[in-house]
């Protein structure tokens, strides 16, 4: 979780902003807050304090609750199909030609 190079030089200083979520608007708002949390606490601190906020924003890049989420409901519908509850493999009926 720490982000600061053992050893600072001009080629950190520049390529430092490279690694960041700055340019994603869905990320942002969490990297913000954990950069924030962490500047107020500093690293030690930060590192029990800002915990949340770090998950909360590796989530928002990884997704990996909402791919297992995905995962378990194909899953379960598979389930259903074989077993007979669903007369086909997918719930929804797809939308009607140029129904928009």
């Amino acid at each position: 979780m720490d982000f600061t190079p053992i050893f600072r030089t001009p080629v950190t200083d520049l390529t430092g902003c490279i690694l960041n979520a700055q340019q994603s608007k869905r990320c942002r708002g969490y990297e913000m807050h954990f950069y924030e949390c962490m500047e107020a606490y500093g690293i030690p601190k930060g590192y029990k304090k800002c915990s949340d906020m770090f998950e909360d924003y590796h989530e928002c890049l990884n997704l990996g609750k909402q791919k297992q989420r995905v995962t378990a409901m194909k899953a379960e519908q598979a389930r259903q199909y074989r077993e007979g509850t669903l007369p086909k493999p997918y719930a929804a009926d797809p939308p009607k030609i140029d129904s928009y």
